[in-house]
């Protein structure tokens, strides 16, 4: 399916007040900072999917005065023009603002928005609408297609794994071990179990004969304690017992040694060293570079750094200018309140109600003091209609002054955002440019792999490796050797312990400690066993990652996955992490190369969905090469020469 986008025409969109473009296959769109590049890009997805560029449902649509206040009574539209496999389509969306009258009320008050939408300019519900798009391309996909930044950037690792899985396809279990001849005892090994399902047996059983191999000393020694005290003359045979037990277990410490790699040891920790002195000589080669890059990689964090601060102060800032339309609002409504009050208290007219009667007797009073009663009540009337009229004027004045200082510290708190966002800008490209540094650094490190001193001691880790192999295949024989010795020394003690019937108890225990050791070894070749096969299933892995990320990798250009990480345990834990040259997207790729790895993404995607959408390129003059893609091209340049925006095709 080929798509492409023929118009775009905005009216009151986020600013603009009439803007209209006709694109071609290739679109080259310039212009400064704010000049409604990016909004293009916003519109086009809004038009479509109810969202912005960025992905987000909330978002602002409506165009805003110089206060920075949202304009009334205006429509806010987007109207497209679509060409899918060669049939125009024109789609359309006005957001409006819901003006009601309220009863008793002479005036309408705002009362929320409405969106109408329009195909080829017959109106439609939305549900319709959603269809129609949908028709055409689902959501998910379409993004893929059209942001070079959706991939990397919005979907999860796992959404981005999954994805490439169906692109590539996954790999069966035959052939992996049909790659690796190191693997062709694993099926027999695995029978009808999972690997996966085995690997949690194997790790079950290495932990519980790892516990028991841990509790078998421990009733060795207890045996050694529950030997009973010797008197007389067995003082003698008991030294002589003693000393034939140091013996054995003097050759048992040598055999247990030697069974579980002591010399090998050795030879490994030479071998470490000379890995230590490899990195020394490679070091030494590089030293001045090294430190270089040492410096400038502390320039790219302290740059870094500066730009996290800003964006946190920005979000700060932008709290505060969030809650002081509601405080204005409280305030206002406050000062609108009071004067109705005052207005209705100065309305207030006095009544008298009196009885001309005294209350005592019954009889008339006398018309002066009624005269008086009169005079009283209506001086108190009045003077707390008076008091009540100047306490109203005195919290109106107090509303007045805080909003002029709720509007003045507005303007104060904006003017420091913007001054912020500035700083932000500054800092950004600053810290791109530290990055370059280190890059250009980074690439003048030397081979070392040439060095004659390096060649020499790698020759020399190579014959240590050599001599460990060596060790090892030679292990049986001399064990052997151990082995009988140890038999001879154990026959002499039992021949001694005979001699006294008192030592039938410390014979006993000594049986239980032969039974122990013999134990110890049998659940060492056990946990060896297990080790050998945990190693078979961990080469499994290995080889299926490596051809997973070359059958994947062959479907890109430039773009390498990384699939899997190499846990400190040699362990494999799943990923998806995209590379350019080894670089990984979200760490340390700069924005230019970023884009190019989104486009080379974007180009193998459209092959495998059967679809060809226009794609957006944003800030694409971080790209220093030819921009490429194998659909409809919209690329946006910041370009601070330009006044307005330049479309070129």
């Amino acid at each position: 399916m080929d798509i492409t986008l023929e118009s775009l025409h905005l009216m009151h969109y986020q600013g603009a007040q009439d803007v209209f473009i006709q694109f071609g296959i290739k679109n080259f769109i310039y212009g400064p900072n704010e000049a409604g590049k990016t909004r293009l890009f916003s519109a086009f997805f809004w038009l479509l999917f109810d969202k912005d560029s960025l992905n987000r449902k909330d978002f602002a649509i409506k165009s805003l005065d110089v206060n920075s206040e949202p304009e009334h009574y205006l429509n806010h539209s987007v109207e497209g023009v679509l060409r899918v496999d060669g049939m125009p389509i024109t789609l359309k969306k006005v957001y409006s603002e819901k003006w009601t009258k309220k009863r008793n009320s002479p005036e309408k008050e705002f009362s929320g928005h409405t969106t109408d939408y329009f195909i080829d300019g017959v109106p439609v519900k939305q549900s319709e609408y959603k269809a129609r798009v949908a028709q055409i391309v689902e959501e998910d996909v379409f993004k893929l297609l059209t942001n070079p930044a959706y991939f990397n950037e919005v979907l999860s690792w796992q959404d981005q794994r999954k994805i490439l899985l169906e692109v590539a396809g996954d790999i069966s279990d035959a052939e992996v071990i049909t790659s690796n001849t190191k693997l062709e005892k694993l099926p027999s090994i695995l029978g009808k179990r999972k690997l996966e399902d085995h690997r949690k047996v194997i790790l079950t059983q290495r932990k519980e004969i790892n516990d028991e191999l841990e509790r078998i000393p421990v009733r060795i020694d207890e045996a050694e304690r529950a030997k009973p005290k010797m008197e007389g003359d067995a003082v003698h045979l008991q030294t002589q017992i003693i000393e034939l037990r140091n013996a054995v277990q003097q050759k048992e410490t040598e055999l247990n040694r030697l069974l579980t790699g002591g010399e090998v040891a050795e030879q490994k920790k030479r071998a470490r060293e000379i890995e230590g002195e490899l990195l020394d000589i490679k070091n030494r080669l590089n030293e001045s570079t090294s430190q270089a890059i040492v410096e400038q990689n502390k320039a790219v964090m302290q740059a870094t750094m500066k730009v996290q601060q800003i964006e946190r102060d920005i979000r700060v800032a932008e709290v505060g200018l969030n809650n002081y339309p509601d405080w204005i609002d409280n305030a206002e409504k406050t000062l609108n309140e009071l004067r109705d009050k005052w207005v209705e208290v100065d309305e207030q007219q006095f009544v008298y109600a009196h009885d001309d009667n005294c209350p005592a007797c019954g009889q008339a009073l006398p018309s002066d003091q009624i005269q008086a009663a009169h005079d009283k009540a209506a001086a108190e009337f009045n003077r707390k209609k008076s008091k009540d009229l100047e306490n109203i004027q005195t919290r109106a004045a107090t509303a007045k002054n805080k909003i002029a200082e709720l509007k003045s510290q507005l303007d104060t708190d904006q003017k420091q955002h913007d001054e912020l966002t500035e700083q932000l800008s500054r800092q950004r490209e600053i810290e791109q440019q530290e990055r370059a540094k280190l890059e250009a650094l980074q690439a003048q490190m030397k081979d070392v792999t040439i060095d004659p001193a390096y060649i020499a001691k790698h020759v020399e880790l190579e014959q240590v490796h050599q001599l460990i192999s060596e060790i090892q295949h030679s292990t049986y024989s001399v064990s052997e050797r151990m082995k009988l010795d140890i038999l001879d020394l154990r026959n002499e003690l039992q021949l001694i312990e005979r001699q006294h019937a008192a030592f039938a108890q410390i014979q006993m225990l000594d049986d239980r400690i032969a039974e122990l050791s013999e134990q110890q070894k049998k659940l060492a070749v056990e946990f060896e066993e297990l080790e050998s096969q945990l190693y078979l299933t961990d080469q499994f892995i290995i080889t299926k990652v490596n051809l997973l990320e070359s059958k994947i990798n062959a479907k890109f250009k430039h773009t390498r996955f990384k699939l899997f990480d190499r846990q400190i345990n040699e362990g494999i834990k799943e990923t998806c992490e995209a590379l350019y040259n080894g670089v990984p997207y979200n760490k340390g790729l700069n924005h230019g190369m970023q884009i190019l790895v989104g486009l080379d993404i974007i180009d193998t995607l459209q092959e495998h969905y059967g679809i060809h959408a226009p794609c957006w390129v944003d800030n694409a003059e971080a790209v220093t090469q030819e921009i490429h893609a194998n659909s409809q091209l919209i690329a946006l340049y910041a370009s601070p020469e330009d006044n307005e925006l330049v479309i070129e095709s």
